[in-house]
């Protein structure tokens, strides 16, 4: 049986926003829903990245509630999702993951079309990105939700529908390769669960017995359900709970 876990639980309450906009959600309230929802292993992170309402005061801040709460070790981790740089490296660093005092670090792409206009050339730059971070960046842990931005593209309009096969399966074969290469672990966290392309991404991943960690990427307490779903449909895929990513790092502060 594998472990119900999710490792990308975002607590936004300290994010800085527009007037008016609604207040997400504080580390308290996603670990209570955590809790409920039958979660055995659960992670805590926001963004790290230069954007203006992410600045890193906001997760220091994040990380003292975090401490407070006096949450049992080896269930509860503090973690970021950090923005994959373009040469591999993550917008936390190693600095940044010390001075949080984190357990893990997430690395995701979030190229989209305002980066990189054509899906031909996003899908190389993910790519290029992924492989760089899988192959040479020892601050990261996990590779979170591998070429999501996708939708992007379907949702700006510049191709009708985005679907994983899109996706060229060198590419995918890459990456496999070079997780279970380094042991780092590739994030099942996509809207689209059920397209075809992406479940023999995912077969593929648990034939060659790739790390996975499960991540419901929830901003708000009601899309935690969705790593409810994930790990259900993994288990009925037959993942080995050998697999099954989980922090190993001692908090550091």
């Amino acid at each position: 049986m594998l472990t119900r876990s999710d490792f990308h639980i975002h607590a936004t309450f300290y994010r800085l926003r527009k007037k008016d906009a609604a207040i997400g959600p504080t580390v308290r309230e996603q670990v209570d829903v955590a809790m409920a929802n039958g979660m055995e292993k659960i992670g805590i992170v926001e963004h790290c990245n230069y954007a203006a309402h992410h600045p890193f005061h906001c997760l220091v801040k994040l990380g003292q509630e975090f401490r407070q709460l006096k949450l049992e070790l080896g269930k509860f981790f503090l973690g970021v999702e950090a923005d994959l740089l373009a040469d591999g490296q993550d917008s936390c660093g190693v600095y940044g993951r010390q001075r949080l005092g984190l357990d893990y670090v997430i690395a995701s792409s979030h190229v989209g079309p305002g980066q990189q206009s054509q899906l031909s050339a996003y899908l190389k730059e993910e790519h290029r990105r992924i492989c760089l971070a899988l192959a040479e960046n020892d601050n990261v842990e996990v590779i979170g939700h591998p070429f999501a931005g996708g939708s992007r593209y379907e949702r700006s309009g510049i191709i009708p529908q985005w679907h994983f096969g899109l996706v060229p399966t060198e590419m995918l074969d890459e990456i496999v390769n070079l997780a279970k290469k380094s042991g780092k672990a590739l994030e099942v966290n996509y809207s689209r669960m059920e397209d075809p392309a992406y479940q023999e991404f995912l077969q593929t991943m648990r034939e060659k017995q790739v790390l996975f960690s499960i991540g419901s990427d929830a901003h708000d307490t009601g899309r935690q359900k969705k790593a409810l779903q994930i790990h259900a449909m993994l288990q009925q895929m037959g993942f080995q709970k050998k697999c099954q990513w989980q922090p190993k790092t001692k908090r550091l502060l």
